[in-house]
């Protein structure tokens, strides 16, 4: 087994719903920080 893998986190994929006007803000931000929302969102969550 790859050494490497051992260090790593595990993830878990999750879906959210969330209403246009806060999508159109994410993409907004995200666009203007040149990364995808799904950057963004573990950004902010974990600010």
């Amino acid at each position: 087994m790859n050494e490497d893998r051992k260090d790593k986190k595990k993830t878990i994929l999750r879906a959210i719903r969330i209403d246009k006007e806060l999508d159109d803000a994410l993409d907004k931000d995200a666009k203007e920080q040149g990364i995808s929302e799904n950057v963004l969102l573990p950004i902010l969550y974990l600010k």
